[in-house]
């Protein structure tokens, strides 16, 4: 299977955002005025997001170009949001309860499975192996030929 370029572009695309909203999160100096004026309280939250989202969508990528089946993806994704609440609610080390961020981090695991469940769909193409002329196999491909 091979990437459609439409996939690669967005997948690619999609981790500048993803980066810049995860380090907000940690550096005030970066953060972007006009989104943290339209969605008031997201850098308090946005590390789960990003953290669920990266884990999601870079396993997820990965594993559709090796032929895993969407169960298999949605089972670690429930895995990760089961982990995000889990950690907000019932095992604070180092860290507040706040299910918020819990939701946060929820929401991130959705979308990647989303974009991820879209490029299985219709973001990959078979790979097309050319014969020559009389429809035989290429010689890297006989196993009359001598290695």
């Amino acid at each position: 299977m091979t990437v459609r370029p439409w996939a690669l572009i967005s997948y690619l695309a999609l981790i500048v955002p993803l980066a810049l909203l995860g380090y907000g999160a940690y550096e005030p100096e970066i953060r972007l005025t006009r989104v943290e004026a339209a969605a008031p309280g997201l850098y308090s939250h946005t590390s789960n997001l990003a953290l669920s989202f990266a884990l999601v969508l870079s396993y997820g990528f990965a594993r559709v170009l090796t032929g895993a089946t969407m169960r298999e993806l949605a089972i670690v994704a429930g895995l990760i949001v089961a982990a995000n609440y889990g950690y907000e609610l019932w095992l604070p080390l180092f860290n507040t309860r706040d299910v918020v961020d819990a939701h946060y981090g929820a929401s991130g695991a959705i979308a990647a499975l989303a974009f991820v469940a879209l490029v299985k769909q219709h973001g990959l193409r078979e790979t097309v192996r050319h014969r020559d002329q009389d429809g035989a196999k290429p010689a890297s491909e006989r196993m009359d030929q001598p290695a």
